[in-house]
């Protein structure tokens, strides 16, 4: 029996993903400021962290570090503007920056009922639970036992906003933990789904897809730390 474990969070960091959801850019004024500006590529906002190693003959009009969430779509978000303090000099700036996938801001809804991830009428025992001691000590974090390729379905509604389905490796030691295949989905009130431990190949969703609760997404694997 392998395992399926289920992370409820608010924040996901992207950096395993490979996906480059977000765009920096300049708009440059005659009199040598500029605003900085932010696209969001991905499917769900993404939250910021702005801040500067050089900033000379140049004030942002932000405090520093500016924090802020980009809503994903077409449109960019003006991140702060850098205005030049004595014009008889050049402005030097070099910036650097800090993101995670969902919204900062948003507050889980506690009333939202989910169901099991896996087909009605069948039973999967839990081998972990909340604050688990063997492998995460998430708090909302879930292990099922079940076979690998046993049928994975969304435990709430929402858009896919990330994925990894490239790994064959598991193992039940740390060194496999950045291994593991998943599914994120991410919820109408900001909140995030995590589906870890995924076969090889065994996502049945794309990312930016919308999904309903109690579809089938994916199918369980032994791959990650599991």
């Amino acid at each position: 029996m392998k395992a399926l474990s289920l992370v409820l969070s608010l924040i996901f960091s992207i950096s395993l993903s490979g996906q480059d959801y977000l765009e920096i850019f300049e708009e440059p004024r005659n009199d040598g400021s500029l605003d900085l500006l932010a696209l969001n590529h991905g499917p769900v906002p993404l939250t910021l962290e702005v801040d500067f190693n050089t900033l000379r003959n140049l004030k942002a009009d932000v405090s520093l570090p500016h924090q802020i969430v980009i809503p994903t779509g077409a449109e960019p978000t003006r991140l702060m503007g850098l205005r030049v303090t004595d014009r008889r000099k050049s402005p030097e700036y070099d910036f650097r920056f800090e993101y995670a996938m969902g919204d900062i801001n948003a507050e889980h809804d506690d009333s939202y009922v989910y169901t099991l991830p896996y087909k009605k009428g069948t039973s999967h025992l839990v081998h972990q639970g909340y604050h688990g001691r063997y492998s995460h000590k998430n708090a909302y974090a879930i292990d099922f036992s079940m076979p690998v390729g046993t049928e994975v379905y969304a435990a709430r509604g929402g858009v896919v906003a990330n994925i990894k389905e490239d790994s064959n490796t598991g193992c039940k030691n740390p060194s496999c933990q950045g291994k593991a295949n998943y599914l994120v989905i991410g919820h109408d009130d900001g909140s995030f789904s995590n589906y870890v431990h995924l076969k090889y190949n065994g996502i049945l969703v794309e990312v930016g897809e919308r999904v309903e609760q109690g579809q089938l997404v994916a199918l369980s694997g032994n791959t990650g730390w599991s």
